[in-house]
């Protein structure tokens, strides 16, 4: 058999499919065969990108963020401050319909999946900090955001966008999500990051009008 020339389309695939059957049938459930056989591969071929499930588990998240986020096309442009990069990184987030979706079969199956539970919350942790610190430290340097514990901050948006606010964590009605924006507004700009603005908000009316009344 030839070698794969883009072996990281047939990872991004694996991992795809992989969330799919982790949300419908459950991570205990799901064999690396299940996951094989929706995609046409034998078990072998997915042993050549991933060791074991649990190794598959760690990288559905990031490849979620990154299917949805174009992260380096926003990281790269000169032509925006910081304080915007982080705005359209929410904004990509909140508006993607397959991320919208996702978000609401998460919130009915992640506390029944402790291992998918466990990935979102080391997604947000290891890597998601991670972006938010290294434009707020840009941030810093441009003037547009004014804070002086950089990692704390990251940190603090991290909490607040995927956790608090978020309705893989939290099903909240509109009524509760759409004070919560208010609240995290309000505290983020006492803070010196002043992220909220017109366009984000608007950008938060797709999961608003998806939440129970």
């Amino acid at each position: 058999m030839g070698r794969n020339k883009y072996p990281e389309i047939t990872e991004n695939l694996i991992l795809e499919t992989a969330m799919k059957l982790f949300i419908e049938k459950g991570y205990e459930q799901t064999t690396l065969q299940d996951i094989a056989d929706a995609i046409g591969m034998t078990r072998g071929a997915i042993y050549h990108h991933f060791k074991d499930k649990a190794e598959m588990v760690d990288s559905v998240m990031a490849c979620m963020f990154h299917k949805t986020v174009p992260y380096e096309e926003i990281k790269s442009n000169r032509e925006i401050s910081a304080l915007e990069k982080i705005r359209r990184i929410l904004i990509y987030a909140v508006t993607a319909d397959e991320q919208v979706g996702v978000y609401f079969l998460l919130s009915r199956s992640l506390v029944n999946n402790p291992k998918l539970a466990a990935a979102y919350i080391d997604f947000t942790k290891n890597n998601l900090t991670a972006v938010f610190c290294e434009l707020i430290k840009e941030g810093m340097e441009d003037g547009t955001i004014g804070v002086k514990e950089p990692e704390i901050m990251a940190e603090l948006l991290s909490v607040v966008f995927n956790l608090w606010i978020s309705p893989i964590i939290f099903m909240d009605s509109k009524e509760k999500f759409t004070a919560k924006l208010k609240y995290a507004a309000d505290i983020l700009a006492g803070v010196g990051l002043p992220i909220m603005n017109q366009e984000v908000e608007d950008a938060f009316e797709k999961i608003i009008a998806a939440l129970p009344e």
